[in-house]
């Protein structure tokens, strides 16, 4: 394997790690968001990771 291609897999392995936990983060907040409506009947889905674009237009 060249240099390049172990640069390009190693990328891959910290985009695919960085984007599970984001996953977790989001079940995590998820599960804070449910007991809140239950308690509250408000839930807050603003800053969930899925709801974040990934970059920004100007």
């Amino acid at each position: 394997m060249s240099s390049k291609e172990q640069q390009g897999h190693y990328r891959y392995k910290i985009i695919t790690v960085f984007q599970n936990e984001l996953v977790d983060i989001e079940d995590q907040i998820n599960s804070r968001n449910q007991l809140r409506l239950n308690e509250t009947g408000v839930e807050y889905k603003y800053l969930l990771p899925s709801r974040i674009p990934n970059s920004i237009n100007i």
